[in-house]
């Protein structure tokens, strides 16, 4: 099978509807012996609820970021239910884990008054994994082998926060370590636009649209090669 990235963006991935298209676009490729590797934004609109969340933390507005973060979860929870996966306890675990350390970092934000680019970046992140998880769950259930790759294992950048450029040769290996021996036989899912820093750990990193793209060639090549 012909290896195939396949990216949608956010308003692909909007609600549970769309995310079930996805999932028949996708199903359709491997029909035609493709092998897809799948890279979703987050959910259409979260990217900039969260960023507006940040800035409401900087200036002190609890009651503004406790909202915002409770509709922010119940969005993801309500698409994840309408996909059937209300019982799926794996997925809620790591939503869970995703949410915690977006509110632990939102706190940080609200203590300093002050959004700072490392904060920024984390709580940016929050989307793409979420969706990507709900994505990669709501595809195993209609019965693709779908295996969930965290961005951050494979996207590696230099160390400019909020405007990170990726870095070519790391990337080519993380991606033929961890991506390419999965494809054809499973359908990697991942969040777009994220990162890590080379060397470090939970380092998350956004990348502008050329960037990603420029990420994104790279782990295509690994994959072909």
């Amino acid at each position: 099978m012909r290896a195939l990235v396949m990216k949608f963006g956010g308003s692909s991935v909007v609600d549970a509807a769309a995310i079930s298209r996805v999932i028949t676009i996708v199903s359709l490729a491997r029909e035609r012996e493709r092998a897809p590797v799948v890279v979703v934004s987050a959910l259409g609109g979260t990217t900039d609820r969260l960023l507006g969340l940040a800035d409401a933390a900087s200036r002190g507005q609890d009651e503004a970021v406790r909202e915002g973060l409770l509709a922010v979860s119940q969005r993801h929870t309500l698409e994840a239910a309408s996909l059937g996966l209300d019982g799926n306890g794996e997925l809620a675990g790591a939503m869970t884990a995703i949410f915690d350390e977006l509110r632990a970092t939102l706190d940080g934000v609200r203590e300093r008054r002050a959004a700072d680019p490392p904060a920024l970046d984390v709580i940016a992140a929050a989307g793409e994994l979420r969706s990507s998880l709900i994505v990669s769950a709501a595809m195993a259930a209609r019965g693709l082998p779908a295996t969930w790759i965290d961005a951050r294992d494979v996207i590696v950048t230099d160390d400019r926060y909020t405007c990170a450029a990726p870095l070519s040769d790391d990337i080519g290996t993380a991606a033929r370590a961890i991506v390419a021996p999965l494809v054809g036989s499973r359908v990697p899912v991942m969040g777009g636009f994220i990162g890590v820093i080379r060397g470090c750990v939970d380092d998350d990193r956004p990348l502008g649209e050329t960037d990603w793209k420029l990420a994104e060639q790279c782990m295509w090549e690994a994959i072909r090669a």
